[in-house]
């Protein structure tokens, strides 16, 4: 007897996926995983984590449209699929040594669907999963933004003898120069380009993310330890709103610096300090 099956779910994360087409047959006496602990409390899971999750990283980095990934199981359970997803995605979503991966996959991804089929076949069940990511940018807008950066990181002329701190400094005033607040898109929820780096640097204008998003990028480029932080700041005119913003490891120390308040107030002030005043990390 063959059956089939539909189910389709849909939730909204700070997290999305993405495209391509792979199978991964998940069984118990492959290795363990190397990095994903192996989650057998769950209805079902990867025993090859790691490589679901770097296949995953790869291809939210080409930002591709879809993914379908492929499984055997010997259970009709999935009670758990959208947790063991969602869970997939924050390793796939983790610091790694390439700048174009980390936080600046993380805070341009938007959310994700996630649809599944499967077959049965003598008591053996073959699943087909779908998972359609809600990028904020397209695979063509990423490599405008690499060439950009790579002109930019050459246009600095850094040697292996420039100093952290002004490497900082550059992509600092570099940043400033070239973003301006977007005034016109800021309050319009669907328009997700003003959070990228793409908004920021190729079409000059953002909001706190995209300008954190691009700040990050760029000192990832030049070597520089860099992370984008999250919380609360406060407004100027009263209350509290939701902001982004960095932090760079310099000479071993973390300083917060936050470019797109800098830039609309024309201070310095916001500007490598343990910790910025009216901003509150979530």
């Amino acid at each position: 007897m063959r059956r089939r099956a539909v189910r389709r779910l849909t939730s909204r994360l700070l997290l999305a996926v993405m495209c391509g087409v792979f199978c991964i047959v998940a069984s118990a006496e492959s290795e363990p995983p190397r990095a994903y602990p192996v989650r057998q409390d769950l209805s079902f899971y990867f025993s090859n984590s790691d490589e679901v999750i770097l296949s995953l990283r790869q291809m939210l980095v080409r930002r591709d449209p879809t993914i379908e990934i492929c499984f055997n199981s010997h259970s009709d359970n999935m009670a758990d699929i959208y947790d063991v997803f969602s869970e997939l995605m924050q390793y796939a979503e983790a610091e790694t040594i390439s700048p174009r991966e980390g936080d600046y996959l993380r805070y341009q991804l938007g959310g994700f669907r996630l649809e599944y089929s499967y077959t049965e076949q003598q008591g053996s069940y073959r699943y087909s999963v779908t998972v359609i990511p809600d990028y904020y940018t397209t695979a063509k807008q990423e490599q405008k933004v690499d060439a950009a950066v790579r002109d930019a990181v050459a246009g600095f002329g850094f040697t292996d003898s420039t100093a952290e701190i002004e490497r900082v400094e550059a992509v600092y005033r570099f940043v400033l120069e070239n973003a301006d607040y977007d005034e016109i898109n800021s309050r319009h929820s669907y328009y997700k380009r003003k959070n990228t780096a793409y908004g920021a640097l190729i079409n000059g204008h953002a909001t706190c993310q995209g300008y954190a998003v691009l700040t990050y990028r760029l000192m990832r480029e030049c070597g520089i330890d860099c992370r984008i932080v999250t919380g609360t700041a406060r407004k100027l005119t009263g209350g509290e709103e939701y902001h982004a913003w960095n932090k760079v490891r310099i000479g071993g120390e973390w300083l917060e610096l936050d470019t797109m308040w800098c830039d609309r107030l024309g201070t310095d002030d916001y500007y490598l300090r343990p910790s910025l005043p009216g901003h509150f990390a979530e």
